[in-house]
This record gives C-alpha cells, structure tokens and sequence, in this order.
C-alpha cells in the first residue's frame, strides 16, 4: 500500500471518489465536497492496486483545511486513515504551514487528538452526524 501526492491531474478523480464515499454513506451531496482551485487545494491518496482512500486541504483566507478524508469502507480499520492523515500532516509541515484547521467526525476527533489536535469550537450538527472543529498546530503535533 503506498500513501501518494495527488498530481493536479489527479484532482479531479480524487474528488470523485470522496465526493461518491460522502454521499452514499453520509447523504452529503457530492456537490458540497467540490473545492475551487482558487483555494489551492492538494490532495494526497492512498493506492492498494487501486485507490483506496482520499485527503485534501485547502485554503481559505490564509487558513489552512484538511478535510475529504475518505476510506473505501473494506479498507476501513486497519490504519490506512492515520497513516494517510499524518502523511499529509507531514508533507504541509514541510511546505511551512503551522497550522492546520478540520470539522471532524467523532471518531476522526480522537485520531487527532492522539496526535496532538484541539478542540477549538462548539460540535456542530452537519448531514445527521456531529462536527467538531479541530487544529493542529506543528508545534504540538506528536
């Protein structure tokens, strides 16, 4: 299993299969997951033959986003989604990016946290399911 930088040609595919994941599993329709390329995304997967998972990040204003972390659900359980997380965590460390903002589901919340992410906000309702803003600052990063 290799963990990839997406190319910008890669983009496009990669949104897809987020995009498909969010809305047959959780209702999110596919079109919220779309991301302009005025907010710079980068996107990062995770290849076993085929792809299996998916990350971005983004920037609004000059905050820096993660989000669009999605697992094929037979890939699920077997730390794909940390190893993946922390590859892209690592890689925007590397491009001077200090900070970094998420809304996170329950169980990506505790994965963050284990790497040293903070709750900065109140838990939010998003498609059925709570939302809870999460940084991680490199400083803290473990």
């Amino acid at each position: 299993m290799n963990i990839c930088k997406a190319t910008h040609n890669e983009f496009a595919l990669l949104e897809d299969l987020s995009g498909k994941i969010f809305e047959r599993e959780q209702g999110i329709p596919k079109s919220l997951t779309h991301i302009e390329d005025d907010k710079k995304p980068q996107w990062w997967y995770v290849e076993d033959s085929k792809i299996v998972g998916t990350i971005c990040a983004y920037f609004n204003d000059k905050e820096c986003h993660m989000g669009r972390i999605a697992i094929v659900s037979n890939y699920r359980n077997r730390g794909i989604a940390t190893k993946m997380i922390r590859f892209a965590l690592e890689d925007l460390f590397m491009q001077g990016i200090d900070t970094i903002y998420l809304e996170a589901r329950d169980i990506t919340v505790h994965m963050l946290e284990k790497m040293g992410g903070e709750v900065y906000g109140e838990s939010f309702e998003f498609y059925g399911d709570s939302c809870t803003p999460v940084v991680i600052n490199k400083r803290y990063y473990i």
